[in-house]
């Protein structure tokens, strides 16, 4: 066949120079060798959505601390990757300040006592700060502190719907949401998603991947074992799947989870 002009569609990823470097510098340092840079929330689709979820159209969302991102996928093709400044250290710091406490104690309160549906808690129910260490004591309505919550929640999810309405998307993805992430824990989000999102959702845990430890099945690891299955495997959007570790992924995964484990082990 003869041609005149090529045509592609692309989705070209970007980040700040400035924070890749220092990403880099911080792995430098610890004398490993950088093989690739990849976008974490692609790295955690691979181990926590199924080819046919991705097949379907579905959405994975990290709720990490300072961020949340987002990777929707349809027909196996990655439609749309964002990154929200918002996370769930932002929770956090409403509750330090509707409290009017330490952000120490207001990430005790939120990991304790925290709910997403403040029609879930009685309004008599309360707690003394004094045993979560506040200097003094001090009764706290729950039902309080879940409409706090709340309120971040809502704004995080209102994000992520106008993400999904800018493909088209929003509450048309077949396969759901898939919810990973330490904010992902938080009692009812699960319940306040599929309202606000109008579609199913599920927390994501890792697939397919065997650890030494149990601690590795916990949506707060999933971008973790996103990455080292990344890089057992190789890049997932080559054919050839080679992993450069020369192992079979799960075999590379649990071969390198081990090392890990006994070199933090005291």
């Amino acid at each position: 066949m003869n041609g005149i002009r090529l045509e592609v569609d692309a989705q070209i990823i970007h980040g700040s120079s400035a924070h890749i470097k220092n990403l880099t510098k911080c792995v430098y340092r610890t004398g490993v060798n950088i093989e690739h840079v990849v976008l974490g929330i692609l790295a955690t689709a691979e181990v926590v959505a199924s080819p046919k979820q991705r097949e379907l159209g579905v959405a994975v969302v990290n709720l990490g601390g300072s961020t949340t991102s987002l990777a929707i996928f349809e027909q196996g093709e990655m439609l749309l990757t964002s990154c929200l400044p918002i996370g769930s250290d932002h929770v956090t710091a409403d509750i330090a300040i509707g409290l009017r406490t330490s952000i120490e104690l207001a990430e005790k309160v939120k990991l304790t006592f925290a709910s997403a549906l403040p029609g879930d808690v009685a309004k008599k129910d309360e707690i003394n700060l004094r045993e979560l260490g506040a200097d003094a004591d001090e009764s706290v309505s729950l039902k309080y502190v879940a409409q706090i919550v709340e309120a971040r929640v809502d704004e995080i999810f209102e994000k992520l719907d106008k993400e999904l309405k800018r493909i088209g998307r929003s509450g048309m993805l077949p396969a759901g949401v898939i919810l990973t992430g330490g904010g992902a824990k938080l009692p009812g989000i699960v319940e306040f998603a599929k309202d606000k999102l109008r579609l199913p959702v599920s927390l994501g845990y890792p697939v397919g991947v065997t650890s030494i430890t149990d601690r590795v099945n916990d949506v707060a690891f999933a971008n973790a074992i996103g990455l080292v299955q990344w890089g057992a495997n190789g890049d997932p959007t080559v054919e050839s799947h080679r992993g450069f570790m020369g192992v079979k992924p799960v075999e590379a995964v649990t071969k390198q989870l081990k090392k890990w484990w006994q070199a933090v082990r005291p």
